[in-house]
């Protein structure tokens, strides 16, 4: 059992870059760390990720992490609370989405300033980006099937009627004041999530991790007849796009190399990544 305070924490939910590994360093996972999560599942506990990132690019890094996906590891939270799929059944729920004319004028924007931007197709499954570099280099970070991955062109921006997001790489050179305000004036309605000083996903609504963990405790108690709290819910994160699960949800823990803004909103501060601090806090918190 894992208790804090009263509370049986039956659900492991953590972000990825920054917080399970170094942002985009996805290595071999100690056996010590594989030994405390196989313990947490083997009990009939949950774990999954919430991260910005998109189901098929942390499948196989799941896999590393969990060996064969069963049924307490077979969700997953991507695009910053927007996707939620399952590995098992391969089903995906998005909850808002782009059309293709506010796409274009995201697109125009981006252009206009020379930032680089990727785009998520319908689901989550496809991926398109403005720049070959930034492709290559997440071909070979997720070593994900390559059928994923597209260089954009005109014909393919016309026929994305969906999307759950687009994300900006790079706007070095430009202040995120500055960035927010060229949205604003395109006349589309956007959320701007910043999840690094010159890196943001913009989102079509109020779509955040927090409710993505709301969704996905509402999923498993209807699928598995469950009746899951969000107090039973530990979660661990580092960065601006955590904010709203640290500003809501009552035991999330912040890494050692979190923003201090999320770690003045923190429950607790855990040790840092690369002293295994998700690991850590899990055993410390083991009651039996």
């Amino acid at each position: 059992m894992y208790k804090i305070n009263n509370d049986e924490i039956k659900l492991l939910i953590s972000d990825v870059d920054g917080t399970l590994f170094e942002e985009a360093r996805y290595g071999a996972i100690p056996s010590r760390d594989k030994k405390v999560l196989g313990d947490f599942i083997s009990k009939g506990n949950y774990f999954m990720l919430n991260t910005g990132n998109l189901p098929f690019m942390m499948e196989n890094l799941f896999i590393n992490f969990v060996g064969k996906i069963n049924n307490q590891t077979k969700y997953i939270i991507g695009s910053n609370g927007n996707i939620i799929k399952n590995y098992l059944t391969g089903d995906v729920t998005t909850n808002m989405n782009f059309d293709n004319q506010t796409l274009k004028t995201i697109v125009d924007v981006c252009k206009k300033n020379n930032w680089q931007y990727d785009i998520t197709g319908e689901n989550g499954e496809v991926w398109y980006f403005s720049e070959t570099s930034f492709l290559e280099m997440y071909v070979e970070v997720t070593k994900a099937d390559r059928k994923h991955f597209f260089l954009l062109d005109e014909e393919m921006l016309s026929n994305i009627n969906n999307s759950p997001k687009v994300t900006l790489q790079n706007t070095k050179g430009t202040s995120n004041e500055e960035v927010e305000r060229q949205f604003k004036e395109s006349g589309i309605n956007v959320e701007i999530v910043w999840w690094n000083d010159h890196g943001l996903d913009l989102m079509p609504g109020r779509i955040d991790k927090f409710l993505g963990i709301k969704k996905i405790v509402e999923i498993i108690n209807k699928e598995e007849g469950k009746n899951l709290t969000l107090n039973n819910v530990v979660y661990f994160g580092d960065q601006h796009n955590d904010k709203e699960v640290f500003k809501n949800l009552k035991y999330a823990i912040a890494m050692d190399n979190a923003i201090d803004e999320i770690k003045e909103l923190a429950y607790e501060i855990t040790d840092s990544v690369n002293d295994g601090g998700v690991w850590r806090y899990m055993e410390k918190i083991k009651v039996n």
